[in-house]
């Protein structure tokens, strides 16, 4: 039936605007020194092939904190990129989760050091706050332009030219984000590269969807609620455990010692005061810090009676009281 559709179509004519565009796009490439199209093509399909290949790996990678880990290093390998990062998104700031300079471990451990330091606002980040509310990717062109002095910092101490960001959809929403750029090699970015890491995060995003439903039915009841829940809470203690070092950007959350009831509160205790105060149940809180529930309740109730207060809601007004 095909055959015969396609010689009827022939010799109808129907087939001559098909044949005449194939024509002029061979004649396009008989330009001296052009990249024949077929070349072209079979490079984009190269490039398309590896990344597919990675993203259909990325489940054998581990668990929702492995497959996190992995991705910077994955994301560089499937769409020949020098560096690339994964930060998470959240409460409408960014915050980077992980990192990777494949051709210098130096920079990378640099890029880490600074990351500590920085929480951004998704306002104060124009490309970034398109790739969340659009879902779709951005090739950044000069991004020293942004108004965001913060952001200018960043984009002058790791020396960015151009970057490439995607969005990591999970349950129809933006949980991360992947950038990544070429450094060392200086080869320009293209709408290609766009395109490519953006298949990358889809798939990591399905990648950490699979991962997180395996965990939820693994993990006994009350350290995480749904999938979802999963996919935040490791995200956010991958983020928490960089910012919460010495330097780091949560540091600051952290109510200073400034009253004998604060003192007494173990360095757990002051995290779980901190994320009480931010409103968080004890299961978010047990997702965040990868403890039990029951963990967590114990944590409660030490908070509690070292504060002399009565129940959370008074403990979070004693934190805001005691913080000031």
């Amino acid at each position: 039936m095909v055959q015969i559709l396609l010689r009827d179509a022939c010799q109808s004519g129907r087939l001559e605007p098909q044949v005449r565009r194939r024509e002029a796009r061979e004649s396009m490439t008989t330009v001296p020194g052009a990249p024949l199209q077929q070349d072209v093509d079979a490079e984009f399909a190269t490039r398309l092939r590896c990344v597919q290949q990675i993203v259909l790996g990325l489940p054998q990678v581990g668990g929702v904190a492995d497959i996190v880990t992995a991705a910077p290093r994955l994301a560089c390998e499937a769409c020949d990129l020098d560096r690339a990062m994964v930060s998470h998104v959240r409460d409408g700031h960014i915050a980077v989760a992980t990192s990777l300079n494949r051709h210098d471990p130096r920079e990378t451990e640099q890029f880490r050091r600074l990351a500590r330091t920085v929480r951004a606002d998704l306002v104060d980040t124009a490309p970034e706050l398109e790739a969340v509310t659009t879902q779709l990717p951005v090739l950044v062109r000069a991004p020293e332009g942004q108004d965001s002095p913060l952001i200018k910092t960043v984009v002058e101490l790791l020396d960015v030219s151009e970057y490439v960001v995607a969005p990591i959809v999970h349950a129809g929403r933006v949980v991360g984000l992947v950038h990544g750029d070429r450094y060392g090699s200086r080869i320009p970015l293209t709408e290609v590269d766009r395109e490519l890491l953006w298949l990358f995060a889809t798939g990591l995003g399905w990648a950490l969807r699979d991962a997180a439903v395996a965990h939820h039915y693994d993990t006994p009841s009350g350290i995480a609620t749904t999938p979802s829940d999963v996919v935040e809470s490791r995200l956010a203690s991958l983020v928490h455990d960089l910012a919460t070092v010495p330097g780091g950007w949560a540091e600051g959350e952290l109510p200073p010692i400034v009253d004998d009831r604060l003192a007494q509160l173990t360095p757990r205790e002051r995290e779980v005061l901190v994320l009480l105060a931010s409103g968080a149940s004890n299961n978010s809180i047990a997702a965040t810090l990868v403890v039990s529930q029951a963990t967590v309740k114990t944590h409660v109730r030490g908070v509690l009676r070292k504060l002399e207060v009565a129940n959370r809601t008074e403990a979070v007004a004693c934190y805001h009281a005691l913080s000031r």
